[in-house]
């Protein structure tokens, strides 16, 4: 998590940097929120088979 001064609290020529590592699980839990059951996009194993696309 950031723990530097928001993009709100800089200066002007001051930087504001913010990333995050997007994980397997950010994947799965967005495809559940967005109901995306598409096993194109939410399984491994379907999406792999040559016939899938």
């Amino acid at each position: 998590m950031y723990s530097g001064p928001g993009f709100n609290e800089l200066q002007v020529g001051e930087r504001f940097e913010n990333g995050m590592t997007l994980t397997e699980t950010h994947i799965v839990m967005g495809a559940r929120l967005f109901g995306d059951v598409n096993p194109l996009h939410a399984n491994r194993r379907f999406a792999s088979e040559p016939d899938a696309h």
